[in-house]
């Protein structure tokens, strides 16, 4: 009953094509074009150090397509750092009905979500490939990632196989049902993990994590975790690309 609820109140949220009625002629191409290229001219200095990291970082793999994929992830977070910096306005006022808050934050997670599991890709290889030097600060953020992207791709607790048992986790409460609960088991095979997400005071999408390894929980949010990985990444730009 409860994941019933839980589907419906997701459908509730997914965008009808009446919305979009007002903008018959409008292309989708333009539209996103200009976005981009709105976003790109608010971020100028992030999108240089961007192409920076994507630079240097792409000479580990000369013969792949690494540069370019540090890139994207990087156009994609100016992008979003410019829907961040839209929202924040509205984590302490009201300037918008609350249906389009609702929509406007739901493309938001779209994008972010795509930006988290794109980031830990790239993460895993340079730690898989033994691509980079040993690093803390690296291991940590490479850590964070794969919290969020378990969750994201196989609908679990990452490293769910080291818990003690079964947990129980609150979903809260929606215009459609109060706060409910319901029971996480390791051991069964249509177990879902229904992570919490918010809003963080910079207007970035922030996520309540667990970890299963020792069963705390913690927020990550967007804009830091992408703060993070500039600074990680910043001396390989300069130098052009680690020792290995």
């Amino acid at each position: 009953m409860i994941a019933a609820r839980r589907r419906f109140a997701m459908r509730r949220l997914w965008p009808d094509v009446r919305l979009g009625q007002h903008l018959m002629g409008t292309s989708v191409t333009d539209t996103v074009a200009k976005a981009f290229a709105l976003a790109l001219s608010d971020q100028r200095a992030v999108l240089k150090r961007w192409t920076g990291l994507a630079r240097g970082i792409g000479t580990l793999l000369p013969d792949s397509l690494l540069s370019a994929s540090v890139y994207q992830i990087g156009t994609v977070d100016v992008l979003l750092r410019s829907l961040e910096k839209e929202r924040e306005p509205l984590v302490y006022e009201q300037v918008k009905s609350d249906e389009e808050v609702r929509r406007e934050f739901h493309y938001q997670c779209i994008l972010s979500q795509n930006w988290v599991c794109s980031a830990y890709e790239i993460f895993r290889l340079l730690k898989s490939r033994k691509l980079v030097s040993d690093n803390p600060e690296f291991d940590a953020l490479a850590h964070d990632l794969r919290l969020l992207r378990i969750p994201f791709d196989k609908h679990q607790i990452a490293a769910d196989g080291e818990l003690p048992g079964p947990i129980e986790f609150r979903s809260p409460p929606s215009p459609f049902h109060e706060t409910q609960y319901y029971l996480y088991d390791p051991n069964d095979a249509l177990r879902g993990y229904d992570m919490l997400l918010g809003v963080a005071a910079d207007g970035s999408v922030m996520w309540n994590t667990v970890d299963g390894t020792n069963g705390e929980t913690k927020w990550l949010v967007r804009s830091a975790l992408s703060d993070r990985i500039i600074a990680v990444f910043a001396p390989h730009s300069e130098n052009g690309g680690p020792g290995r």
